[in-house]
């Protein structure tokens, strides 16, 4: 199997997707194995830890194929005794997977902000106006630039995500979060902020493929400048994409936020809301949901799919391995959030 090829295959799909999201970029990850359908139009992406295959988000490409794939991805876990379950399907591609015979339990909530004409004027956006006209008196600039891998901009770019790293828990992430590659970045639009002329911070941009929806992956600084910078790119990009037509900006998900009309009689619910409830020291649920409400999004469910309720547990344990790097990356996680 030719990684490389699959890669330039699922770029194609990607450009010629219908209904997908701007998450769907993720397949470009580098991390993922793919199930292609017949005419090579559509793919899944998913991942294998432990004995469970997850897919990430529905199947991409056309939407006539897409139950196609989602009977192969489980009966090809099925043959490798394997249990096959589908991590953050948003509430609108629900319908695809209505005769899969899954179940599906809420595990969060993607918050989505309205750009269509977007502007800073007016009461509600105060604070915002406020603090991009101070960072703008202070030096500080925004701008989108397509650059290449062995560009001196993406050095730059590179020693910010390593210092950033380092004060982090645990290691790169993959799977389910994007990642740093020079490769992956090089010639796709990243959004920079500038401090009398220096780069200090910076957020790669994902667009959906019908061009409707923009998002940012990785926000990375450098010392010193978390505080404002990162509405500053926020803010800065919501703009910039406004600007060039798209209706909506993602702020990605806010894990385990909106569980509370929830079925108190499904034990996966019961067990999701008391994680967000005692797990918010450590993880930081409230806060991660507080900081995006801020922006006055919509919010669309998001969800875990999985044959049974029983297999939920097992499946969003391996998606933690899976994204962390293993149990390695987990181990330095929870040492380094104490």
């Amino acid at each position: 199997m030719n990684h490389e090829a699959d890669l330039n295959r699922v770029d194609h799909i990607l450009a010629i997707s219908e209904k997908a999201v701007s998450e769907c970029n993720l397949a470009l990850s580098g991390d993922k194995s793919f199930l292609f359908s017949e005419t090579g139009q559509s793919c899944l992406m998913y991942g294998v830890r432990k004995r469970t295959h997850i897919a990430l988000g529905p199947p991409i490409g056309q939407e006539k194929e897409a139950r196609g794939l989602i009977k192969l991805f489980l009966d090809h876990s099925s043959q490798t005794a394997s249990l096959g379950a589908f991590y953050a399907v948003r509430e609108r591609h629900l319908e695809l997977f209505s005769d899969s015979g899954l179940k599906s339990q809420k595990i969060g909530e993607m918050a989505l902000v309205p750009i269509k004409n977007f502007t800073l004027q007016g009461k509600e956006r105060a604070k915002f106006r406020q603090a991009r006209n101070r960072a703008i008196r202070e030096g500080v600039t925004f701008e989108v630039v397509r650059v290449d891998e062995h560009s001196d901009v993406m050095v730059r770019l590179s020693e910010i995500s390593a210092q950033w790293l380092k004060g982090q828990a645990g290691q790169e992430k993959s799977f389910s979060l994007g990642r740093f590659d020079k490769k992956r970045l090089s010639g796709r639009p990243i959004a920079i902020a500038r401090k009398d002329g220096e780069i200090i911070a910076f957020s790669n941009l994902w667009s959906s493929p019908d061009k409707k929806e923009l998002a940012l992956d990785l926000m990375r600084f450098i010392d010193g400048h978390m505080v404002g910078v990162i509405d500053f790119l926020l803010v800065g990009s919501m703009i910039w994409g406004s600007e060039r037509g798209y209706e909506h900006f993602s702020l990605g998900m806010a894990p385990l936020a909106g569980l509370e009309k929830e079925d108190h009689r499904n034990a996966m619910s019961r067990l999701c809301r008391l994680a967000y409830k005692h797990g918010d020291k450590i993880y930081g649920f409230k806060g991660i949901r507080q900081f995006k409400k801020k922006f006055n999004p919509e919010w669309e469910a998001v969800y875990l799919l999985a044959p049974r309720q029983i297999h939920m547990p097992r499946a969003l344990r391996n998606l933690a391995l899976l994204s962390s790097g293993g149990i390695t990356g987990l181990i330095k996680a929870n040492h380094k959030s104490r």
